[in-house]
């Protein structure tokens, strides 16, 4: 899982113009397709995002 805050998904959805659900699924690993891939190195890259293990 990668942690950001919530202004940083908003930031997120306008940068890569893309919907909250698709932010969440991308973030908690749920998807592998190319928008997520992006969000996810777009949170940790641009917004410093820290990645959590359970």
């Amino acid at each position: 899982m990668i942690k950001i805050n919530h202004g940083g998904r908003k930031q997120i959805m306008k940068a890569l113009d893309t919907t909250y659900p698709t932010i969440r699924a991308a973030l908690n690993y749920e998807c592998d397709t190319d928008i997520c891939r992006k969000i996810r190195t777009y949170a940790l890259r641009s917004l410093n995002g820290k990645v959590l293990e359970y």
